[in-house]
This record gives structure tokens, sequence and C-alpha cells, in this order.
């Protein structure tokens, strides 16, 4: 597969390196390494604090989102950061800054689907050139020479959305808003059950998850407390 992935102008007798790009592992949060000169930072790129990295998601901005990488890059010398968080596969230059997103694998939380799984392939030629090409894991074996095309002025959850969808079916969202009031004896039982169905619909045995679905899944489960289950049946039956 690789060598049909080859850009032009990097024949594989002058690559200086042809690295395989995967997000989201959350591997060390930050790493620099130096390829054929390039400085090259490694991102995961979400803020430690959780206010700040909401407060950073409430902005809903391209431009705030690639700005803060962007410093981060230029504050460690780098040329090229590669980075997640995001799930979105992309590509930007600017000001000889490169900042490459692989897209993920799958998607940020136990209430999404991701559409598009993905990985990158960098590409650093002998005089420090680099070249990027993006891996649809769906189809491979077809050269997927660009990201779905992304307009910077929209907003990044436009983006986002284009990739990703819900899992939660009828009736689900109102039940799993209303169970986080809750005060359950055992939560991480009832959490479990939920993330039970998530994996099942990530493994194509269900289409959505559905407020039904959850029920039947916690009143099988023996580790769910009876008055936590007293607590679920009566909160549904109420919505």
């Amino acid at each position: 597969m690789s060598d049909a992935y080859l850009p032009s102008g990097f024949p594989a007798n002058r690559l200086a390196a042809r690295i395989g790009l995967i997000s989201d592992t959350h591997l060390p949060e930050q790493q620099l390494v130096s390829v054929a000169g390039r400085r090259i930072l490694l991102w995961h790129s979400h803020d430690p604090h959780r206010a700040t990295e909401l407060r950073l998601r409430e902005a809903d901005s391209w431009a705030v989102l690639l700005g803060r990488i962007r410093e981060r890059a230029r504050r460690a010398g780098a040329t090229l950061a590669v980075f997640g968080h995001i799930h979105v596969p992309l590509q930007q230059e600017e000001d000889g800054l490169l900042l490459v997103n692989p897209g993920a694998l799958a998607p940020g939380n136990h209430y999404l689907r991701q559409r598009l799984q993905s990985v990158a392939l960098l590409f650093v030629r002998d005089d420090g050139a680099t070249a990027v090409r993006h891996v649809d894991l769906n189809d491979p074996e077809q050269v997927y020479t660009i990201p779905p095309r992304i307009d910077w002025q929209a907003s990044f959850s436009t983006a986002h959305n284009a990739i990703s969808e819900t899992i939660l079916g009828p009736g689900l969202a109102r039940l799993l808003s209303a169970l986080r009031n809750v005060d359950f004896a055992e939560p991480e039982t009832v959490k479990a059950a939920y993330r039970r169905l998530a994996h099942r619909c990530w493994a194509g045995e269900l289409a959505l998850i559905t407020a039904a679905d959850l029920l039947a899944e916690i009143a099988a489960d023996p580790d769910v407390p009876y008055a936590d289950r007293q607590k679920i049946n009566q909160l549904a039956g109420a919505l």
C-alpha cells in the first residue's frame, strides 16, 4: 500500500523517512522529534484544565483551535505539528508551518460513531521536504489524497459532524440527561451498562441505542443494585 501513496517528487531512493501517523493514543502529552532536519511536534492538543477546554469548545472556531496549535509549535521551534483530539482529518500549511491531523479510528465519546476512520502517512525527503497522505481505512488501497474539504470560515462542528454521527436512538438523549442528576448507589454499573451497548453499536450489532435498549440492559445486569434499578424505572416512566 505505501508505494502507491508515494507523492510526486518523493522517489523511494530520496526518502529520509516514511512515518505512519495515528492519533488519539494519548502518549506523552507532547513530544518533539527531528527527522531530516525537520523539527516535528507531536501533541494531543487538549487543554489539561477542564474549564479551559470547555471554553475552547464553546468557541467552535477553527481560528481558535488551530491558532493554539500553531502557537505551541512555534514555541517548540517546530515546522510541522501532528495533533489529535478533534478526530477530523486535515492538513493546513501557513507561513511555513504544516499542521496535520490524521483523523481517528474511533469517536471521541460514547455517544457518537466515527463515520470516517483514517490514519496518515508522512513522507520526509532527504532535503527536509514533507508530504502527507491520508488513508481511509475502509478502503486503504484507494489513494485518498485529501481529507473531506473543510470550510475554514465555518465552525469546527460543521466539519466534525460530517465525519461522525450520533448513536443515540429514540428517547435515549432525554433519559441520559435525566440520569445525570440521579444519586446512584453504584453509578459505575449504570455507566458500564450503557458502554456495553455503545460497543455493540460500534461493532454493527445495533444501528442505534434506544431508551428501551438501555432499560433492558440495566434490568438484566445483576451488578446494578435493586434500588438503582428502581430509580431508573421510575424516572423512565415519568419521561
